[in-house]
């Protein structure tokens, strides 16, 4: 079998070298016409030339400002669909008989508005809420490698303790109460100012962490760091000569599709025969991480998905020969969504894959993310999703080939899916 994923990592590395290439080349050729040209101007002629020139640029730059800014002046307005809406807001802030946050106005009003959507994905994204969204999307953060949770307004409690971390490497175990942040007590402060405190600072600063263990306190000094946070994990069954890789995708995060690439040639490397790909609870995430992992296991040109928006249909494909050659199985449930349906479908339609398990979420809509002046979200649909063949997926999602309810003492789903790749099928 032959990996040709470094191949293609190489030739669009090499596209963009010789798209780099061309800029420099029409920057030299202005400098050596400038050189050419320079004897035809002193360097009092010059300097002359160029006051007028920022002279002029100011005086441009204000002008098309000022027509730019009177131009929206005017146009909100004749908004009449929203002059109710200031003229509201004007006279709450003028003759509320309480002080008014004006900025809690603002953010009412866009919430408001989401809400009246009646769309469930279609959401104000508050700008803490969104710190953490967004952390969890790009797949790292700057911290120490802890996860906590609050209960009942009490001391938070470390749950997890990620690997290869400040915090693991110190000697921060689950359960450990966290207790005070730089000497400072924070009891009572909300989940999110906690967060806070840890990861506001330079990679590299200090944060001193408190702990309760047991009673007694121990006190960290750690260092923060850039976490990258692991979405993509490989376990290996063994069957006499059958030997399967189980690659686990929790989600489609920016930097899923290198730790991807990066286990497949692990799983290259040990001679596995056939893969499982586990997106069992993967809720989705980046539709182009989906594409691009479908697309190692895809021919060049095999639609991926199709976008819809009114009566237009923007068809995605594949744009790399296919990579991956083993027989697979996928595991699904109820949980699995979004991309993460997206990323089922190119696979079960093009491929003919088996799909086991429970059927997927059906969420089949694309929203696109806009970021306030206030670090906030608004994420609001834009269009909907469909199978290569075009079949919708929500509200539907995805009917696995083999249903199989997962057990209470056993992993059914994935005893099913190995018992389906030892016997061949």
């Amino acid at each position: 079998m032959t990996n040709n994923s470094d191949y293609k990592l190489k030739k669009v590395k090499n596209k963009k070298k010789k798209h780099l290439d061309k800029i420099v080349e029409s920057d030299e050729k202005f400098q050596k016409n400038f050189k050419n040209d320079s004897t035809t101007f002193n360097l009092l002629e010059v300097i002359i030339v160029m006051i007028i020139t920022v002279l002029f640029g100011i005086v441009i730059g204000w002008f098309i400002g000022y027509i730019n800014n009177n131009n929206k002046s005017q146009y909100l307005n004749n908004r009449d669909d929203i002059k109710e809406i200031i003229d509201v807001y004007d006279n709450l802030v003028d003759e509320y008989y309480k002080d008014i946050d004006s900025n809690q106005l603002i953010t009412g009003a866009i919430n408001g508005m989401m809400n009246s959507l009646a769309d469930p994905y279609s959401i104000y994204i508050d700008p803490n809420t969104a710190n953490l969204f967004n952390d969890e999307l790009t797949g790292s953060f700057t911290g120490i490698g802890v996860e906590i949770v609050l209960y009942d307004d009490s001391l938070p409690v470390i749950i997890n303790v990620l690997d290869n971390t400040p915090a693991s490497s110190a000697g921060i175990m689950p359960n450990d109460v966290l207790y005070k942040i730089d000497g400072k007590d924070i009891q009572g402060l909300s989940i999110f100012d906690i967060t806070s405190m840890i990861k506001n600072g330079s990679i590299g600063e200090e944060v001193k962490i408190t702990v309760l263990r047991n009673g007694t306190e121990k006190e960290f000094i750690l260092k923060r760091e850039n976490i990258e946070i692991e979405s993509v994990f490989v376990n290996y069954y063994e069957n006499g000569d059958n030997k399967i890789a189980i690659i686990s995708i929790s989600k489609f995060a920016k930097n899923s599709f290198l730790q991807f690439e990066k286990i497949y040639n692990e799983v290259l490397d040990n001679n596995v025969d056939s893969l499982i790909i586990d997106v069992r609870n993967n809720s989705g995430g980046y539709l182009s991480v989906a594409k691009n992992i479908s697309s190692l296991f895809l021919d060049k040109n095999d639609v991926i998905y199709q976008k819809k928006y009114n009566d237009n249909i923007e068809i995605i494909k594949s744009d790399i020969d296919n990579v991956i050659d083993m027989n697979v199985v996928i595991l699904v449930n109820e949980e699995t969504a979004s991309s993460a349906e997206v990323f089922v479908a190119a696979l079960k339609e093009n491929l003919d894959i088996d799909v086991v398990g429970t059927n997927t979420y059906g969420k089949g809509t694309v929203q696109k993310i806009m970021e306030l002046s206030d670090g906030a979200y608004i994420k609001y649909t834009v269009q909907t999703l469909c199978t290569p063949n075009g079949n919708d997926i929500d509200g539907i999602g995805i009917v696995p080939d083999f249903v199989v309810n997962l057990e209470n003492d056993s992993d059914s789903q994935l005893n099913f899916a190995i018992e389906l790749l030892s016997k061949g099928e």
